[in-house]
């Protein structure tokens, strides 16, 4: 590769990274002028999802949603990972993502994040019950090594999942009004299946199966129009472990809570302290963070083929 063409691959990544950056900060700006011209607030495109934990409601019809997360200084560490998200009716969406074990393969308690298929469905339901979810994911197969020994990992997860809020529809989230006294708080309360699988690579049969069901809970609580949220959730995720030769598949608990910030009404970004069970302290507790982009590209199906 000659010198120019490293350098205009470098002036292409720089200008990329400051469109974005521009982007985002115009997009974070709007609301701000709104509110200096006595508009009423719009109301922001919420993720179905918190951290990791889906909640009862789904992306709009058409609509697609990009997001990436990461779990920093956790013991092992673990790689970026993304996922899309597409409406499909305002009854269901379909997800490419990726679905998060723990394995003690390679190293203790390490992270791993395996690419993943889901479908999720909505029911919605009236006032302050907003939506009732059932969400399935299914992951592809993941192939650790152990000394000379090759282990696959498999999972499936499954959701049922309802959002509760103390004020009656989503487009009360930004009046002052709604909620006690403004104080508004969204609950995400359901159930989760978690079935995975552990075997050598060369055996067809063998190794651990096992199930799993284990409670879920979200919560969301924000004052007025505020841009920030605190929002925390218990979720469960398959932890897989050789010992002494044997597979082992376990159910680990995960904790997390932080803050959901919006950038503005098609960005956000959350941050906050993960904990999981399979850790020795608070000393081996991560920051999770996720970025989310909302598009609203049915307005392009519109304008291209019509309602």
């Amino acid at each position: 590769m000659t010198r120019t063409t490293k350098q205009s691959k470098w002036y292409f990544t720089k200008s990329t990274a400051a469109l974005v950056f521009c982007a985002v900060l115009l997009s974070a700006q709007a609301p701000q002028a709104q509110g200096r011209g006595m508009a009423a607030p719009d109301v922001p495109i919420e993720p179905s999802a918190l951290f990791s934990l889906p909640t009862g409601s789904i992306v709009q019809s058409m609509d697609l949603d990009v997001h990436g997360s990461g779990v920093l200084f956790s013991g092992s560490g673990s790689r970026p990972v993304g996922g899309l998200t597409l409406g499909l009716g305002d009854i269901a969406q379909m997800e490419m993502t990726t679905l998060s074990i723990t394995s003690d393969v390679d190293h203790l308690n390490q992270l791993v994040g395996m690419p993943a298929a889901g479908l999720k469905v909505h029911v919605p339901l009236a006032q302050y019950a907003q939506g009732l979810a059932a969400s399935f994911q299914r992951s592809g197969s993941f192939v650790q090594r152990a000394g000379e020994v090759e282990y696959e990992t498999k999972a499936g997860e499954f959701y049922v999942i309802g959002t509760v809020a103390n004020y009656p529809r989503p487009e009360h989230a930004t009046e002052p009004t709604a909620g006690w006294r403004g104080l508004k708080i969204k609950s995400h309360l359901g159930a989760k299946y978690i079935d995975a699988q552990m075997r050598r690579e060369e055996l067809e049969t063998g190794g651990a199966n096992e199930s799993y069901w284990r409670p879920v809970i979200g919560i969301e609580m924000w004052r007025d129009d505020a841009r920030a949220r605190v929002i925390g959730e218990l979720n469960w995720i398959a932890g897989t472990s050789v010992e002494g030769g044997i597979e082992r598949v376990d159910a680990i608990r995960t904790v997390t809570g932080g803050v959901r910030f919006f950038f503005s009404k098609h960005v956000t970004f959350d941050i906050g302290v993960r904990h999981q069970s399979n850790y020795a302290g608070l000393a081996e507790s991560a920051i999770q963070s996720r970025l989310n982009f909302s598009l609203p590209t049915h307005v392009w199906r519109d304008r291209v083929i019509g309602n």
